[in-house]
C-alpha cells in the first residue's frame, strides 16, 4: 500500500498484532518505509494502540541511520492510512479464527 504526501511516499510493509508485556492488552506494530523524491529512504516502525473506541498512532521510530528528517511528519500526515492497514489486518485475523 503506497500513500503519497507532497514529495514523500509511505509504504506499509507489514502489520503484526502483539500482546502487551503485561498480557492485558494489545498493540499493532506496523513496519513502514518512507521515500522522498530525492531518493532518500528511511525504514522504521509505527505502534498503533486502542484508545477508547478508536485506534491511534502511539509512537514511531526510524531504524535507519540515514533517517530522513521528514519521517515523523510523513507518519503524522498518513496516520489514517496506517490505522486503516491495522483495521484490515484485524479483520483478516477475525475471519481466520
Amino acid at each position: 500500500m503506497d500513500n503519497r504526501t507532497t514529495d514523500a511516499t509511505l509504504e506499509i510493509i507489514g502489520v503484526k498484532v502483539l500482546r502487551t508485556v503485561a498480557g492485558d492488552g494489545w498493540y499493532a506494530s506496523v513496519t513502514v518505509r518512507v521515500a522522498q523524491a530525492d531518493d532518500r529512504v528511511a525504514r522504521g516502525w509505527v505502534h498503533v494502540r486502542p484508545r477508547g473506541t478508536r485506534l491511534v498512532v502511539d509512537d514511531w521510530d526510524s531504524s535507519d541511520a540515514s533517517d530522513i528528517g521528514r519521517f515523523g511528519e510523513v507518519i503524522q500526515t498518513e496516520a489514517d492510512a496506517i490505522v486503516e492497514a491495522v483495521n484490515a489486518k484485524l479483520a483478516v485475523d477475525r475471519r481466520l479464527r
